[in-house]
């Protein structure tokens, strides 16, 4: 007896699944990748060091900061209640990274101004880190100074 229904051959069948199979392993792979990447981007900074010196009128401040992220810090700024000129020194291990810090790297900031108000009293200083994805960080320091 002939079969009078037309279908697809058992072989055609099989390929076509196959591609369609590929397609969307590819395509739930580049999702998970993307997502991952997302959820894997960890801005973060550490302070190692901060030193606040009174030296006559002038105070001293020195920071070291490290970049314990895995996100290039783009810009550091000292927010304090008074004026300050600040320096932001990066380490050599961002040589070819421009002004930026990437992960593992220190950077310095070495103020000069009237921060403290009178001997020993302690200053809070917020530290602002700005990483390159545009996430933030504010870091507050609490500071007393030393007299030299």
């Amino acid at each position: 007896m002939k079969n009078s229904r037309m279908a697809l051959s058992p072989l055609l069948a099989i390929l076509i699944g196959l591609v369609v199979t590929i397609i969307a392993g590819i395509l739930l792979a580049q999702l998970y990748l993307n997502y991952a990447g997302i959820i894997s981007s960890r801005p973060l900074a550490m302070v190692e060091y901060a030193d606040l010196i009174e030296h006559g009128s002038n105070d001293i401040l020195a920071i070291n900061l490290k970049n314990a992220g895995n996100v290039p810090i783009s810009d550091v700024f000292v927010e304090a209640d008074t004026s300050l000129t600040c320096e932001v020194r990066y380490s050599e291990s961002t040589v070819g990274y421009g002004n930026t810090a990437p992960p593992g790297s220190a950077v310095s900031i070495v103020c000069v101004g009237d921060l403290t108000s009178s001997p020993g009293e302690e200053e809070v200083v917020i530290l602002a880190v700005t990483f390159s994805d545009g996430s933030t960080q504010k870091l507050p320091l609490p500071l007393r100074a030393r007299i030299v």
